[in-house]
């Protein structure tokens, strides 16, 4: 992890980030961000490094946001859906964060690493519905070292 201390823009950018994931279902560039924020180019970059350090977000090489967890950017294995809105999750837990943190009902839709076999369940008043199994292939203390793997 960097030293760095935390930039001031780091909070509003991760609010930022998570709003439009949340609405959109993708996360914004970067001058997207600097602009609705009214920040410059390098306050957003020391601020994105920031949250991509201390686990808060995950940028690609290319530093565009790759995951604002439990969103992730990119086309996954695990979809949620609701109120006619489409997120990827980046792994099954996440497709209940996603909806948790959208304080909504949803169906998952996500494929089993095992067999492949599809898996589809309803989230109805934070509940659960249907049947399905949620295996993670890391313990959680080393989901930091590698967000792919996990």
């Amino acid at each position: 992890m960097s030293e760095v201390n935390e930039p001031a823009a780091a909070w509003p950018v991760r609010q930022y980030v998570f709003e439009i994931m949340a609405e959109h279902g993708r996360a914004p560039g970067e001058g997207e961000i600097a602009a609705a924020l009214g920040l410059d180019a390098e306050a957003t970059a020391a601020a994105l490094d920031w949250l991509d350090d201390h686990h808060h977000l995950v940028l690609a090489a290319d530093r565009a946001v790759i995951m604002a967890h439990p969103f992730s950017n990119v086309e996954t294995p695990f979809a949620v859906r609701s109120g006619g809105k489409e997120w990827w999750a980046n792994c099954a837990w996440d497709t209940f964060g996603i909806l948790a943190a959208l304080d909504a009902d949803g169906e998952i839709a996500g494929v089993y690493a095992e067999d492949g076999g599809a898996s589809r369940i309803a989230v109805r008043g934070g509940k659960p519905e249907g049947e399905g199994v949620v295996h993670l292939l890391l313990p959680q203390r080393e989901w930091t070292e590698d967000f792919f793997e996990t």
